[in-house]
């Protein structure tokens, strides 16, 4: 339904809240959060757990990327510096 409104609003997607009213996800895939030298997406809990988001963040490990798991407000995600989606039908 979230994904069909915003396609009626001219968008191509809807970005999901949980029940604490933090940012959790698309409604195909995962969101990451690009702030400071740091990669930020929402914990386990509300979102899917995917083996696409479970390899990127293996690979930012990797490659020394700090890659924190936090909640995520509405203001603070409104001022991130880069934003990037996972999904295997992303």
């Amino acid at each position: 339904m979230a994904k069909k409104e915003a396609n009626n609003l001219g968008y191509n997607d809807a970005i999901l809240f949980n029940l604490r009213g933090k940012v959790a996800e698309t409604t195909s895939a995962n969101i990451f959060m690009v702030k400071d030298n740091k990669v930020i997406t929402p914990p386990l809990g509300n979102i899917i757990d995917g083996i696409t988001r479970k390899t990127v963040i293996r690979l930012l490990l990797d490659m020394n990327v700090e890659v924190k798991q936090e909640d995520i407000s509405k203001e603070r995600f409104l001022n991130f510096g880069a934003l990037f989606l996972t999904g295997t039908a992303t």
